[in-house]
């Protein structure tokens, strides 16, 4: 992956090299800080990069620097200003995945303050998820979602990550693509940076935004479209892990992830162990959106170099 060559750095386009903090920052120190994952997608034929549902993500982030109280010195159109700016910078013009960071900074700042904070905006050229076409294989795993009374899941905090990373090694240990996560009630929670979906007899279901997941834009997104192209309506609410092994079809999805079906979890397939008609029909339809090869939903695509 080729280094960018800028980075939007406390307001200001900066070389990329030159966008640091100090190691002894809290950031650092202990992983404070929150952050956004954002994706853009560049239609070639249309010669557009639209950045999908921007103001969505920049909304989450006020939120999650609110809930960890960090200092907010920005306005929703500072940041989304900041976002469009990094990518005319480095003039990209094809599929990136960026990152919004809102750091807690300086030397001498103890874990319990609240500023000063340092606000990074960087991208690069993010490839299709592999496990798009294909699909994934994935583990429960062994460790536990964190509740809402200990480390809140809906805060995107940087901290949070490491319940996710330490599943991913399991999973990958045990020779899974991907781990799912149950939460302390032994209900279905998520995956490390993605949700899930099951489809059972024509029925979608995800568990609910009490079930210690992140309030996922992504999932959001699926279940309106669910609703308006498929006239189905997403049930919410606990999730047994044994109706994943039931389901006709799975899918994990979120900036990152997409939509990326699960053909097994622990070695059971799901369905028939393939990638299921209305997981594959839902994925293209919401690719259509965000590439802006669909009408639907313009208010969810921010054109970036203007015309779209």
């Amino acid at each position: 992956m080729a280094t960018p060559k800028y980075m939007v750095f406390n307001g200001d386009v900066v070389p990329f090299a030159d966008a640091k903090v100090h190691i002894a920052s809290p950031a650092v120190k202990y992983g404070i800080g929150v952050f956004e994952g954002v994706r853009g997608y560049w239609n070639e034929q249309q010669r557009q990069l639209y950045v999908f549902r921007l103001r969505e993500h920049m909304e989450r982030l006020k939120q999650s620097m609110k809930l960890l109280r960090l200092e907010d010195n920005y306005s929703l159109e500072d940041l989304e200003d900041g976002v469009l700016r990094m990518i005319r910078a480095n003039e990209f013009r094809t599929t990136i995945q960026m990152r919004v960071m809102a750091i807690l900074d300086g030397i001498e700042t103890e874990r319990h303050g609240t500023g000063p904070v340092t606000l990074c905006i960087q991208g690069s050229p993010k490839e299709p998820h592999k496990f798009l076409d294909r699909g994934l294989t994935a583990g429960t795993s062994s460790w536990v979602r964190p509740s809402d009374n200990s480390l809140p899941v809906r805060v995107k905090c940087n901290a949070n990550y490491v319940n996710g990373r330490l599943a991913e090694l399991e999973a990958k240990a045990g020779g899974f693509d991907r781990a799912i996560l149950l939460n302390s009630r032994g209900k279905v929670s998520e995956g490390p940076g993605a949700t899930i979906f099951v489809i059972r007899k024509g029925r979608p279901m995800t568990p609910n935004t009490t079930s210690d997941i992140l309030e996922s834009i992504t999932r959001e997104s699926l279940m309106a479209i669910l609703k308006d192209e498929f006239d189905l309506a997403t049930e919410q609410r606990d999730l047994d892990r044994s109706e994943i092994y039931a389901a006709d079809e799975a899918f994990i999805c979120g900036t990152l992830a997409e939509v990326s079906p699960i053909v097994s979890l622990d070695g059971v397939p799901v369905g028939d162990g393939k990638v299921g008609p209305l997981t594959r029909a839902l994925q293209q339809k919401y690719l259509d959106i965000a590439y802006g090869r669909s009408n639907k939903h313009p208010e969810w695509r921010t054109a970036v170099y203007g015309g779209g």
